[in-house]
């Protein structure tokens, strides 16, 4: 949610910064042409008191894995890392949440580039996580 980004769409557009890693997703809000910001956050335990763009975390990435549990799928806290990478790829890693997006039409292989499966050189493969 920088403020070049947000002044490149004008004052009254609300907007969402999103940046999904491998195992975090991390979000901000950006309003009235203004990133939100906070003057107090907590990281691994120490207290951080200074002016500082509001970020929330979610612990789940497009790497962190999927498992069917009691009738129930959930996410974490392993990653399939960038190799094997999750099932789409083509190199034999786990199901993920990027596969589930994937499964879900919400990214498509045309949308990324051809750098996957055993040649490295082929656009991501829905199939083997819908078997």
């Amino acid at each position: 949610c920088g403020r070049v980004g947000v002044a490149a769409f004008g004052t009254d557009v609300p907007l969402v910064g999103f940046d999904m890693g491998g195992t975090s997703t991390d979000v901000c809000r950006c309003v009235d042409g203004e990133v939100e910001m906070t003057n107090v956050a907590e990281v691994a335990g120490a207290l951080l008191q200074f002016p500082q763009v509001e970020v929330h975390t979610v612990a789940a990435g497009g790497g962190s894995v999927l498992e069917w549990r009691d009738g129930l799928f959930t996410v974490g806290p392993h990653s399939a890392g960038a190799f094997p990478g999750p099932m789409c790829y083509g190199r034999g890693g786990p199901l993920t949440v990027t596969d589930a997006n994937v499964m879900l039409g919400r990214l498509h292989p045309h949308m990324l580039p051809s750098l996957f499966g055993k040649d490295g050189a082929s656009p991501i493969d829905p199939a083997p996580a819908r078997a």
